[in-house]
Formats: structure tokens, sequence, C-alpha cells
């Protein structure tokens, strides 16, 4: 028989009364794996933890399907990932070992041809989440950089400016050849350039008797 692991896990919610509980779920993956000839060789579960939180026990069933070539069971794929990408992941690693994995309710299972154009729906789905961020990312920025406001690290402004930490640039007159003018406070505290040897004398002309002849540098 093929062996089977199955994972289950229940979030905490303010409606905890309408959510499946741990034993739910593991009947329901039980009931499964019975109906497909699996041989379940452990169970794991997680009580009251969130998709966003650390979830070892689910780390210990990748890593256990991985090492036997089993089918991970679950009941939904959102008690094992926590979106699009996560659930990319995991079937990857599952299947970079020869292991899969399997939804009750979805009717999934990446064992079989059906398997296989499952697997490349999710990347296109991850793919397509990936660009969706970006435009949504890019949109963002344009949006604010019409209204004005500065994208990058307030700390680093450009020369003749200094930062607003309302979240605009202040223009500030840049320094001007003629008395009188201050400098920019992005310019403030500079230091004049150094010579390379800052300890050495400067050099020093001797002329031949009466000023006259070939001079020649005295250090």
């Amino acid at each position: 028989m093929t062996p089977a692991i199955v994972y289950a896990r229940w979030s905490p919610r303010p409606n905890a009364e309408d959510c499946l509980s741990i034993e739910t779920q593991l009947d329901r993956c039980r009931a499964y794996c019975q109906g497909n000839e699996y041989e379940i060789v452990q169970e794991y579960q997680e009580p009251n933890v969130s998709g966003d939180d650390c979830r070892p026990e689910l780390e210990k069933a990748i890593g256990h399907a991985q090492r036997l070539c089993a089918v991970l069971v679950v009941y939904k794929l959102d008690r094992a990932a926590r979106d699009t990408e996560d659930t990319l992941r995991i079937v990857r690693q599952l299947r970079e070992a020869k292991a899969d994995i399997a939804s009750v309710t979805e009717q999934i299972n990446t064992r079989g041809w059906m398997g296989k154009i499952f697997i490349t729906l999710l990347g296109l789905f991850a793919e397509m989440e990936k660009e969706r961020i970006r435009e949504r990312t890019a949109d963002a920025m344009q949006n604010h950089q019409a209204k004005g406001r500065r994208m990058g690290r307030m700390h680093r402004c450009p020369y003749g400016k200094m930062p607003d930490w309302n979240g605009t640039d202040a223009e500030k007159d840049r320094p001007a050849d003629r008395e009188g003018s201050q400098q920019s406070p992005c310019s403030a505290g500079r230091q004049p350039r150094r010579a390379s040897h800052p300890g050495a004398n400067p050099p020093q002309v001797h002329r031949g008797p009466g000023g006259s002849g070939n001079r020649h540098l005295v250090k």
C-alpha cells in the first residue's frame, strides 16, 4: 500500500464553532486514505496555530513524507499553505523527493497526469500573483510621486535638498559664489578636500643668486 502522512491544523478565529476541529479533519483524512488504499504511517496536528505563525509540525510532516516518498494528506490546501506561492513551494519540495500531496475537499492529488496539470496551473497562478503585486506596487509609487512624496531613503537626500519628514522635499537654495549666501542643509558640515599628505609641508621655491637662474623645489 501507498504510505500516507496526515496533517491537520486548526487556526484560532472569532467564530471557532464554525471551523472544523482537528478531530474532524483527521476523520475526513482517514476516510480518504481508506478509500484510496493509503496506509497512514503517522499523523501530525497543530491546534491553535495561525497560518502566519511558525508551523514546526508541518515541516516535520513534509520531511517525513519526503523520506518515505509518501502522500501528504490534508483536509484543505489552506491547512498547509498560506497562499499560492507557499503551496507551490510545498508541492515542489515533495515532488523533488518523489512524494505527493492530496487535498480531501478540493479532490486534488499530485499523483498521475492530473497532478502534473495541477502543478502547471499552480505555477501560472503563482506567477500571476507576483505580477499583480509588482503592478500594484508600481502604481502606488507613481501615485505617491505625483503627490510630491519622495520615494527612497529619507536620510539620503539629493544635493541641495533636505528631507521633509512629512513626506515631501523642501527645495533649498544651492550655495552660490556671491557673498552672504548660505550653504544648503545637505551640504552643511562638508569639509574641504584635504591634500593627499596632510602632515607634509608645502614645497618652497628657491631661487639662485640675484633672483635669477634655475628655480628648483626644496622639500
